[in-house]
């Protein structure tokens, strides 16, 4: 969420808007889905390929200290899709929520 928070001053944008959805796994596993419709091609493309070099940074100290991984795909999800996904949540006790990264 660091990384948002500075692409956003960075950039001078307005906030993503940003869902989780939770309850996929025993350990905690979730999927944040970013929407980045406030960011023209250019800044796509940077925001992608930086966030995967983020997450693979991660990964690499997150393996040492025996924490979870971070796996980005960089596929586009309607907003059709997100609301299936809401309303017919994966498990029981998944849920699709919007999160709020500034807290």
């Amino acid at each position: 969420m660091d990384f948002v928070k500075k692409t956003e001053k960075k950039l001078k944008l307005k906030p993503f808007e940003i869902l989780i959805e939770n309850g996929l796994g025993k350990e905690g596993e979730h999927i944040f889905y970013i929407a980045t419709d406030n960011l023209n091609a250019n800044q796509l493309k940077s925001f992608w390929n930086d966030l995967k070099l983020t997450a693979s940074n991660q990964n690499k100290l997150s393996s040492k200290n025996e924490k979870g991984s971070i796996n980005v795909e960089d596929k586009l999800i309607s907003n059709a899709t997100l609301k299936s996904i809401k309303a017919n949540p994966k498990t029981r006790i998944s849920s699709l929520k919007v999160y709020n990264y500034k807290e």
